[in-house]
């Protein structure tokens, strides 16, 4: 097999690497207790077998974890390979491979908001805010790649009740796909793929969209990796910005409480959360980190109240929503769940009746999340 003077570079620098961090483990007192390393060979070396022996040993044994990530990658890359680690990667951005719901989970999750639905009668809505692969899916140049994300969100609202509303995040993510809509290191919607949903959906809220017009731009975030880039370590992409929309008629400003699992409560005085602009994950800048409940008042000069059941998704827009409600409150299943019984106080104070409107808004792939939806039941839902 003959191998091009970039590919030799490379396996050169590989086995000097093996040679340094094998230096290393000798050196390490307690080297004699912990396996060798994985013995090599080109065939598992093309097949990236040899690359995730590699990883996995550095992972589990030294402090050099992240090298081995990223030489992996690189490795992996020079043999052809696009997907690595779950992650599609080319020179623009960074995309996980999703793991849909099944069938049974898209019946289990809309029976269990059917049955809310049923017992509240609060004007309800859904919005499910389709995966990157299906707005970027022209980016899957060397694999034939369908995503199911159409799919999946039509059986799912045929599932659900006549009676709540479809709100469609796809429609404006499809028409401005070309766009910076999703970050290029993470899964999330940026600022701007949040301000196409809003706008595409409030009038079926109640209230009239905003137009870009009216909205300042502000950097909070200039050098942000996310979660994808954490998995691959992959240099050649760009850094994401994480931008907040400033509405320019008038400073809509707002106090966020949040309580955590374990009943501890915080507040601040703002709807970001700026202490988090120098942490790991700084897009927790955008809403705060995450916490089963956070209740947040506004200045809007709509009075409108709305509960929200949703994941991480929903962050970006609540910047948007601020201004059509002075009551908001997020509820987060999958953190509920973990630690139910401490909160169930917490719970139980929310009373869905108080509220104008009851949002459900979650990415496709946490509709495979199923059991959080058990905790629905906890809420306080008399009239």
């Amino acid at each position: 097999m003959k191998f091009s003077l970039i590919q030799k570079i490379f396996i050169c620098a590989f086995f000097t690497l093996i040679i340094v961090c094998s230096t290393y483990l000798i050196l390490d007192f307690s080297f004699f207790n912990k396996r060798q390393l994985p013995e090599f060979s080109f065939q598992k070396f093309l097949k990236g077998e040899y690359q995730d022996s590699v990883s996995k040993y550095f992972s589990e044994n030294t402090s050099l974890a992240k090298s081995a990530t990223y030489f992996k990658t690189h490795f992996d890359m020079l043999a052809g390979k696009s997907f690595i680690n779950g992650i599609y990667i080319n020179k623009s951005s960074l995309i996980k491979i999703p793991k849909f719901p099944s069938v049974q989970d898209i019946k289990c999750v809309s029976e269990k908001i059917n049955q809310f639905r049923y017992k509240t009668k609060q004007p309800m809505y859904s919005l499910i805010i389709p995966t990157k692969s299906q707005i970027n899916n022209e980016q899957f140049l060397s694999y034939s790649f369908q995503s199911d994300d159409l799919w999946i969100m039509e059986k799912y609202n045929g599932s659900l009740d006549d009676a709540i509303v479809k709100l469609d995040a796809l429609t404006p993510l499809i028409y401005i796909k070309d766009m910076s809509t999703f970050y290029k290191t993470d899964s999330n919607l940026t600022g701007w793929g949040a301000f196409l949903v809003y706008a595409h959906n409030i009038k079926q809220l109640g209230s009239n969209p905003c137009s870009i017009s009216q909205f300042n731009i502000q950097h909070i975030v200039s050098n942000f990796y996310g979660k994808l880039f954490d998995k691959t370590l992959y240099s050649d992409v760009a850094p994401d910005v994480i931008d907040i929309f400033r509405y320019n008629i008038y400073t809509v400003s707002g106090s966020v409480n949040q309580i955590f699992n374990d009943h501890s409560f915080s507040q601040r005085l703002s709807l970001e959360d700026v202490s988090q602009q120098q942490k790991t994950d700084a897009i927790n800048v955008v809403m705060g980190e995450p916490a089963p409940i956070k209740h947040i008042s506004t200045n809007s000069k709509d009075k409108g109240r709305i509960l929200i059941f949703a994941d991480q998704s929903i962050n970006p827009l609540i910047h948007f929503l601020a201004i059509h409600y002075q009551n908001i409150t997020i509820v987060d299943l999958e953190e509920v769940k973990k630690v139910d019984h401490k909160l169930k106080d917490s719970i139980q104070q929310i009373n869905c009746s108080e509220y104008d409107q009851v949002l459900f808004a979650y990415g496709i792939e946490n509709l495979a999340n199923i059991e959080q939806f058990n905790a629905l039941d906890m809420f306080n839902l008399k009239p």
